[in-house]
Formats: structure tokens, C-alpha cells, sequence
């Protein structure tokens, strides 16, 4: 059966604009990002919220890949990155909190890890069509960053930090130990992440 509606869900920084720009483009189905509650809210906790959408699809990128894209894009809002132990710890809470309780949403939902999403965006948009039966009207690589209004900017997007693990450079040894201590590696190896 065909969905006529997706909702998304994902925490920040994790591909969701690009997620939702290559559903949109591939597939032509709608996706859902702030109604009825934000992508980034873990609020949904009522199955009925959840029959609203016949699909959900949620977001993720490794937490030692996700915790310098937050920064780095906390920077460009002026902040100052906070690797302080209590502060990374908190945001490791947030991220356990957010994925346990999406991964409690009713079928049909797809997990899509964004380093996939990089790697083979062709293979995860087939995965994507076959789990909520959307049959593809086109294809087209995203090559750009893609901003909240899913534009794509002139900024060319930077795969070899991905897939070259990079960013394990940016995180300072003392939050390394804390990101390996306070995420919930239970749960993020049923994302298909592993320490």
C-alpha cells in the first residue's frame, strides 16, 4: 500500500532537510517536518498522534558524528561550542531520550543513517520507496548543503569529512570518554551504530 503522507523525525543536525529533499524530489510525497509537532520534538508520544501519518521516517547520524555538526552549526548561530562534561552529557541524554522513543513509533516507519544517505542515496531512496510503496518519479544526486527551507546553497557538502571520520578529530579526548560513556550503545546499535 502506498503512503500518501510522511512524517519526519530526526535530531538536529542529522540530514533531515537533506532527507526531506531527496524524498520530496525522488518520490513527489509530502513530508511532514513542523505540523503537527517539530521533526526535532520528541513528543509524539500517542499512538493515536501516530496513525495521523501512514509513515514515519526518521533520521540519525553517528553520535561522534553528530556532536561536532552541532557545534559547528551552533557556531554559525554565534555560540560557542560547550565540550564541558555536564553539558555533553546532557545532550547525550537528549539524544538517548529522542531515539528511544522514536523507535517506539508504530510501523511503517525507515531508519535512514545519514553516512547511508551519503554513501548510496540511490540504494536508501529504494529502500525507502519498497517500505512505504512509493514508486520513484526521478532521481538526482543532492551535491549542496540544504538550509530549512530545503534550498540547496552554494556550498558544496563536504562527504570525505563523513567518510573519512574527520570529525573524530574535533572531539576533544575528555568528551570522547563521556560520548563513549553516556550514549546508550544498546540502542544506537539497533540504529546499526556501533562503539
Amino acid at each position: 500500500m502506498q503512503v500518501d503522507s510522511i512524517k519526519q523525525w530526526g535530531a538536529r543536525r542529522t540530514g533531515t532537510n537533506v532527507l526531506c529533499l531527496y524524498v520530496l524530489n525522488t518520490f513527489g510525497v509530502p513530508v511532514q517536518t513542523n505540523t503537527p509537532v517539530h521533526k526535532h520534538d520528541a513528543l509524539y508520544d500517542r499512538v493515536d498522534f501516530c496513525k495521523l501519518y501512514w509513515g514515519h521516517l526518521i533520521s540519525i547520524r553517528h553520535p561522534y558524528a553528530w556532536f561536532p555538526s552541532y557545534f559547528n552549526f551552533g557556531k554559525q548561530l554565534r555560540r560557542r561550542p560547550d565540550w564541558r562534561e555536564k553539558n555533553v552529557r546532557e545532550l547525550c541524554r537528549n539524544f538517548n531520550k529522542r531515539y528511544a522513543n522514536w523507535l517506539t513509533i508504530p510501523q511503517p516507519k525507515e531508519i535512514v543513517r545519514i553516512e547511508d544517505l551519503i554513501e548510496n542515496p540511490q540504494k536508501v531512496m529504494d529502500r525507502v520507496g519498497k517500505r512505504f510503496g512509493l514508486m520513484q518519479k526521478t532521481f538526482t544526486r543532492v551535491t549542496n548543503t540544504i538550509g530549512p527551507n530545503l534550498q540547496q546553497s552554494e556550498k558544496t557538502f563536504e562527504e570525505d569529512r563523513y567518510t573519512g571520520h574527520h570529525y573524530l578529530d574535533e572531539i576533544p579526548e575528555p568528551s570522547m570518554k563521556v560520548i563513549q560513556d553516556a550514549i546508550n550503545w544498546d540502542l544506537m546499535s539497533q540504529l546499526g551504530y556501533h562503539i
